[in-house]
């Protein structure tokens, strides 16, 4: 197998260091028990896990040996990668798990969130509404109408009225 950079043969070898799990407490022997991988924790990722930890009142010494190698013990919200948005959904990575979903490309309205494709009319007026595909956002803000027609309102009625040249 060959990488840039990278060749199986080299990467495995025989090695007279002794490994430590967690804080360096326990020796990692070679009793044929199967563990876990541990993390790849890049240094946001353990700068955000020590933010927190120390929040929660634990020593900087113990946050340090705890986000090195669990870095997703506090807070994992912090996104690595993501992909490009397809059909308003987006695949992240996070600190410290694999890859997730989530939604992409969708309008807010005044903490509501629009179906895919809609848009925001009138954020600030009461209530907020979403204009689905093929309408707009009549200029009072209060309503949505289809291309091609008009909004109008009389006496606080709101209504699309047909246009024709």
């Amino acid at each position: 197998m060959n990488m840039p950079g990278f060749n199986a043969e080299a990467s495995v070898y025989r090695t007279r260091v002794r490994y430590s799990s967690y804080r360096g407490v326990t020796p990692v022997r070679d009793s044929r028990i199967i563990f876990p991988a541990q993390q790849y924790c890049p240094d946001k990722c353990v700068s955000e896990c020590t933010h927190g930890c120390r929040a929660d009142g634990l020593s900087q010494d113990d946050c340090d040996a705890l986000c090195s190698v669990e870095c997703d013990a506090y807070g994992s919200g912090l996104p690595l990668s993501c992909g490009p948005c397809v059909d308003y959904v987006q695949t992240c990575i996070y600190c410290g798990r694999g890859p997730d979903t989530r939604s992409c490309g969708l309008a807010s309205c005044g903490g509501v969130t629009c179906s895919p494709g809609a848009h925001c009319c009138g954020p600030h007026c009461c209530p907020p509404t979403c204009c689905p595909v093929g309408t707009y956002c009549c200029s009072d803000g209060v309503g949505c109408c289809p291309e091609g027609q008009l909004c109008a309102s009389i006496f606080g009625w709101h209504f699309c009225i047909p246009f024709h040249l």
